[in-house]
């Protein structure tokens, strides 16, 4: 067993995907959005402060000394966005979408008293020192892990590692103010706080290769989660796509269940009806 260090640089694509108001993804219609238009996620931690408290007795002699460490309760997300995607900012905080006489959308609605929105929260960023796949092999990663494609309409691929960051249960983000000026206007969604109860396993999505998910799941009590993958930053798609997870949600047989904790199995794949 190994360990790997290394430096994450620049953010260079995200993943959002719809979730219920308890935090899980609808395995027959995953609603998900990608972006590479994002100028910054920052990530403040909210902490509970800790105490020191020290009693005594009648004649001012210490008896009991009571100390409790600061503890983080949350973490909350504001996210910058260079350019406006109606889609993005509906599926993140709820707002009403605006449309044309065609039915195209063109806009949204900034209102107040939305209910709290749900989404997971996928973030890919370089890494330094990683120029090519023979760097990776070199650091570590078997060369099996190159050069595959993935299927479900996501657009994953798997090349060169990346720096990947889960929040897999977000809640209650708004869209921000902003203002007119002769720059960019760009839009913002500030206060999405972290929540507790993930039901997100190890994902719909495929990080190490096809049918390669997360090794090991995520907890109901996982804020985020950091790693190194091998898989892209997903294609950059306007609005919101749609696809059915095939191995939980859809018609998918297979040779080993080893697939349901992350690792692949050996043998004919037989998914909807086709060959894989």
């Amino acid at each position: 067993m190994t360990a790997t260090c290394y430096a994450m640089v620049r953010g260079s694509g995200i993943r959002l995907t719809d979730l219920t108001s308890a935090g899980r993804y609808d395995a027959a219609s995953i609603r998900y959005a990608t972006s590479k238009s994002v100028v910054s996620i920052k990530i403040n931690e909210v902490v509970e402060g800790g105490s020191n408290e020290l009693i005594r007795n009648d004649d001012d002699e210490a008896r009991l000394h009571f100390v409790t460490a600061d503890q983080v309760i949350r973490y909350d997300a504001d996210i910058d966005f260079l350019r406006c995607d109606p889609e993005i900012l509906q599926l993140m905080t709820g707002v009403p979408l605006a449309r044309n006489a065609a039915g195209d959308i063109v806009g949204f609605d900034a209102t107040t008293r939305l209910k709290a929105k749900s989404f997971a929260l996928e973030v890919w960023s370089k890494l330094s020192g990683f120029a090519c796949v023979a760097d990776a092999v070199a650091a570590g990663f078997g060369e099996s892990n190159f050069g595959e494609t993935d299927f479900g309409g996501t657009g994953a691929s798997y090349g060169r590692p990346y720096g990947y960051t889960l929040f897999p249960f977000f809640k209650g983000g708004t869209v921000s103010g902003f203002s007119f000026s002769n720059g960019l206007v760009s839009f913002n969604v500030k206060g999405a706080r972290t929540q507790r109860g993930s039901k997100w396993s190890v994902g719909p999505y495929d990080l190490e290769g096809s049918y390669k998910r997360l090794l090991k799941p995520v907890s109901r009590n996982t804020a985020w989660r950091t790693l190194i993958t091998t898989s892209s930053p997903p294609v950059e798609r306007p609005g919101v796509s749609t696809f059915e997870d095939v191995i939980y949600g859809g018609d998918a047989t297979y040779s080993s269940p080893d697939i349901l904790s992350g690792d692949p199995a050996d043998g004919l794949w037989i998914v909807d009806g086709g060959g894989a």
